[in-house]
């Protein structure tokens, strides 16, 4: 991840939803200028209450904290993507479906695939960071973050652990926030747009939509005849409504 720009502060901000979210992004982006910052606190402060926090806080990070919270960071950032979209006053329920699937996908690909470790990600970052080592000491005792060899697999399967524990709290967020997602999730066999159209859905090709509603429509009918063939008395009459509707269908749905 390239960083090419500066910050002057970590932006918190009660007042918003999105409240410490930039803050964790930029601790996370920007980690070893914050270290800096209490290690010249005490470097140059005396004995006041800001040297004693500054003192907290190197003596509390460690590889696997950092790397926790770089994790919480991804995790935020994909929520409030879909948190911005559904806040928005033009805020369109039929893309609803769309955006909680893509939620949905990219926290189990993240966390459970363990896409955030080698991805463009806040936690890939975090980890190319830690492969340098940085130490200093706390009342004379040596600290350091850091190893050459990377942050050791077991610490990062401890933090993939809690973060699949919060994948399974959101889900149930989610169940709670949008219960009928099911219902109109099972709507997409009749949507006009691509697998890879996004969630916006255009379609340009009518050709091509039209050739998708005819497949759904055919797919439909198929289902419905098959029902109808098991009762012998009526058999000939939904045939011929079936072939007449189909026909119409067909000729209707063709791009002029």
């Amino acid at each position: 991840m390239k960083i090419d720009s500066a910050v002057s502060n970590l932006r918190a901000a009660k007042h918003r939803f999105e409240s410490y979210s930039k803050p964790l992004a930029r601790f996370c982006l920007y980690v070893e200028a914050v270290i800096h910052v209490p290690l010249r606190i005490g470097a140059e402060r005396g004995s006041d209450s800001a040297i004693q926090h500054a003192k907290a806080f190197l003596a509390y990070i460690n590889n696997e904290r950092l790397v926790q919270l770089a994790m919480m960071a991804d995790a935020v950032d994909e929520a409030l993507k879909l948190i911005r979209e559904c806040a928005k006053e033009e805020w369109d329920t039929a893309r609803m479906v769309d955006l909680v699937q893509n939620f949905m996908d990219r926290i189990e690909w993240l966390f459970e695939k363990n896409g955030v470790l080698d991805a463009q990600t806040f936690t890939a970052h975090m980890l190319n960071i830690l492969k340098s080592v940085m130490s200093w000491h706390v009342n004379d005792t040596p600290t350091q973050i850091g190893n050459v060899l990377g942050v050791p697999a077991i610490e990062i399967s401890r933090c993939l652990a809690r973060m699949r524990a919060w994948r399974a709290g959101a889900l149930s967020v989610l169940s709670a926030e949008f219960p009928d997602f099911e219902l109109h999730a099972s709507f997409a066999i009749f949507s006009l747009a691509p697998p890879d159209a996004g969630p916006a859905g255009r379609v340009e090709d009518t050709g091509a939509r039209a050739v998708h509603f005819r497949f759904v429509l055919a797919v439909a009918w198929q289902q419905k005849a098959r029902e109808v063939l098991r009762t012998p008395s009526i058999k000939k009459l939904w045939i011929a409504t079936i072939v007449k509707n189909v026909t119409f269908c067909l000729l209707y749905t063709s791009p002029s």
